[in-house]
């Protein structure tokens, strides 16, 4: 039987890990644990995804390759294997580290450290320090200026503390540094970084037995460090072509930490390949200039167009490959796959042709910081291939820590791997096809998986299956109407009368009214991948038309903050103050004891003054709401002060008068609430009937022969 952690469920249905909590917690017929082990509670996983079978994917929260109506635990199956997610986006400690190369790098760029020389000259001095643990890693010459020395002093002292001593507790932050330099700078950045998901996938495709390494468009050395690492350095040669007007430091301190002289050649523009590799890898410029190429060269399969060099780094790739084993993995925006050009479609045509391209991984999006390009990954041999191997990733990516990473590269390269020797290698969480390259070819020679990948059907359109989800809409349609019929509402010429506006109002400001409490800041609400103490967290994104989220997030941090000032209790209300001002929600019994968010208000009725459901309603006000916005300010996020929010004014009747606007108002709502349902279940069922008397085949340009 396979178990799974909550973690594990987290990243194969694709939610946060505080999802999960809430629905073992709020569900009684969650499935129940049937294993504890270092203290993680281990599930069943076909239970868990029978359950998660019961749970519709929102449309605003579906991937690109999903269909609306796709459930969680298609979703959960579709993922796998049973493993758990990874919160530190592959980070590992190093025998006898202190701390994951995350918190290393946490501790490294605090603001105090670096405040005394300025970020810029701080990320050359911290990134020298640590190469110079490699090989050929020398730190800058010169003696240093005062200010500088402490700062060294003070880096010294932190990797100390964190056992950061040698070469191979190095090289995992220096990777994390590059990367989160990159992340930061984003498009300005000037030496773009491959997602390190990507590098690792890179990395598990590539063959044994490595002699030769070389990357003609070298970057940062990312990719030639992820195939070479752990490999023995004596006569390997790593060779490395750093773009024009940049310098190969960074690449070389890189490599340099894995124990490699990386081999620099002179800058030139790249001719015909004379020497031969047995791993080329390249994260090129997209959609580039031939300018990087001499001129007049010859290619081996086609010449590309002249304003466009995108198809001539597979064929230099390809070129430069060791027969008979020899293999490239070179990135690729999505347009390369499927331009109709004459001259990309011609080069497409003749590697097909000739066997050169063994497989194409298309990427999930997001996956890059410098590019919303949809890429892909195309795997290059000299073997001469007469089929190609199609996978379609466009599902696999996983948001961790606010970026897109590549959930589970194991599987994709299992996949790949199983495949090459022949073996079963079709698998539910990664979906593929083995293409015939004539078959390739009738298909416009276009190289997208998604051209050349049918997704599993969906079950609502199969047999008893479709029966089962319709009779579930109509069922939940069912339940609805009847809840619209125990409604009793009140007479509409009730609701004409209550027009009548209540007389002995007073005007009373905000603050007077509640106490005004704005959220935590984010360092105290900073999560931590592992241990800490776990709170249920109320975010902006929770606040709904009055009311919260029936699933909040379940977060850990180091330490719980002050529960005297920052918890909530029934009958608070939560402002939303930074970003889209304005929102607000009365918080519910569900809801007591969690936390609320840095970009949160909380407000505290007094309960003598004022009913909370009254002033609920008076702060749903569109010209409340307008209020809130024109006093909010911000460069670039809004966000309205706590003082500024206490001074807005509220009308207050008798607490009598409150109640009983309150009431009426609730009774609206309560109507309007079960409408909604009834049209909710409606469209469920004629998207359940239409599918089940419409019938659409999708076909794909070819079948596995």
């Amino acid at each position: 039987m396979a178990l799974v952690s909550q973690t594990a469920i987290a990243g194969r249905a694709g939610v946060s890990l505080g999802a999960v909590s809430n629905w073992s917690r709020r569900h009684a017929d969650f499935p129940a644990s049937v294993e504890t082990v270092a203290g993680r509670e281990l599930f069943a996983a076909d239970q868990v995804a029978a359950w998660l079978d019961g749970r519709r994917i929102p449309s605003n929260a579906l991937r690109p390759t999903e269909r609306s109506g796709r459930t969680y635990g298609q979703r959960f199956r579709s993922a796998g294997p049973d493993t758990d997610a990874t919160e530190n986006d592959g980070a590992t400690e190093h025998d006898g580290a202190t701390g994951t190369p995350e918190a290393v790098v946490d501790d490294l760029l605090q603001a105090h450290v670096y405040r005394r020389i300025g970020e810029p000259r701080y990320r050359q001095l911290l990134l020298d320090q640590i190469a110079a643990m490699g090989v050929g890693g020398v730190p800058a010459a010169g003696q240093p200026a005062a200010d500088e020395s402490k700062v060294r002093d003070a880096v010294k002292t932190i990797l100390a503390s964190r056992k950061i001593t040698d070469a191979a507790t190095a090289a995992p932050v220096f990777d994390r540094l590059v990367d989160r330099f990159q992340l930061r700078d984003k498009r300005r950045s000037s030496e773009p970084v491959t997602p390190p998901t990507v590098a690792e996938l890179v990395a598990k495709l590539a063959p044994v037995g490595i002699r030769a390494a070389y990357d003609p468009y070298c970057r940062t050395g990312e990719l030639l460090a992820a195939v070479v690492a752990g490999l023995p350095c004596r006569d390997l040669l790593v060779r490395g072509c750093v773009p024009p007007h940049r310098s190969p430091r960074l690449a070389q301190q890189r490599l340099g930490l894995h124990g490699v002289l990386l081999d620099v050649p002179p800058s030139a523009p790249l001719d015909r390949a004379r020497e031969r590799f047995d791993v080329v890898v390249c994260n090129p410029p997209f959609n580039a200039s031939l300018g990087m190429f001499a001129p007049g060269r010859s290619w081996p399969f086609d010449r590309p167009p002249d304003n466009n060099a995108n198809l001539a780094w597979p064929q230099h790739a390809w070129e430069s490959l060791a027969e008979p084993d020899g293999r490239a993995f070179v990135l690729m925006p999505n347009i390369a796959a499927v331009s109709g050009h004459p001259n990309d479609r011609a080069v497409r045509q003749a590697m097909l042709d000739s066997g050169a391209i063994e497989a194409v991984i298309a990427l999930p999006e997001g996956l890059f910081a410098d590019t919303g390009a949809l890429t892909m990954l195309w795997v290059l041999c000299r073997r001469g291939a007469e089929r190609v191997l199609f996978i379609d990733a466009t599902s696999a990516g996983l948001r961790v820590h606010g970026r897109t990473v590549l959930a589970d590269p194991d599987a994709i390269a299992r996949c790949y791997r199983r495949w090459r020797v022949g073996a079963d290698y079709r698998s539910a969480q990664v979906p593929c096809q083995e293409v015939h390259t004539d078959d390739v070819v009738r298909a416009d020679c276009s190289v997208d998986p998604r051209r050349h990948v049918a997704l599993d059907p969906d079950p609502r359109t199969v047999g008893a299956d479709q029966e089962r989800f319709l009779g579930a809409a109509v069922t939940d349609l069912q339940r609805a109407r009847d809840a619209v019929a125990e409604l009793s509402p009140a007479p509409v010429s009730a609701l004409t009368d209550a027009r009548t506006p209540v007389r002995r109002r007073r005007s009373v400001r905000l603050d007077e009214l509640c106490e005004v409490q704005p959220g935590p800041s984010s360092r105290r609400l900073k999560e931590v991948p592992d241990g800490g103490v776990r709170i249920r967290l109320v975010r902006p994104r929770h606040l709904d038309d009055g009311a919260l989220a029936a699933e909040l997030d379940d977060i850990s941090v180091v330490s719980t903050p002050d529960r005297s000032r920052y918890e909530l209790e029934p009958g608070d209300l939560v402002c939303v103050r930074k970003g889209s001002v304005g929102g607000i929600a009365l918080v519910d019994a569900a809801a007591a004891g969690a936390m609320f968010d840095t970009g949160l208000i909380r407000l505290r009725a007094r309960r003598d003054v004022v009913d909370p459901r009254y002033l609920l309603r008076c702060l749903l006000r569109p010209d409340v709401t307008q209020w809130l916005r024109r006093n909010s300010g911000g460069s670039v996020v809004r966000s309205i002060q706590s003082r500024r929010l206490g001074e807005l004014t509220v009308e207050v009747p008798s607490m009598e008068a409150q109640r009983s606007i309150a009431d009426q108002l609730d009774a609206v709502e309560h109507e309007l609430t079960a409408y909604r349902a009834a049209a909710s279940a409606s469209a469920a069922v004629r998207e359940a009937l239409t599918r089940q008397l419409l019938s659409v085949a999708v076909d794909h340009p070819h079948h596995e022969r």
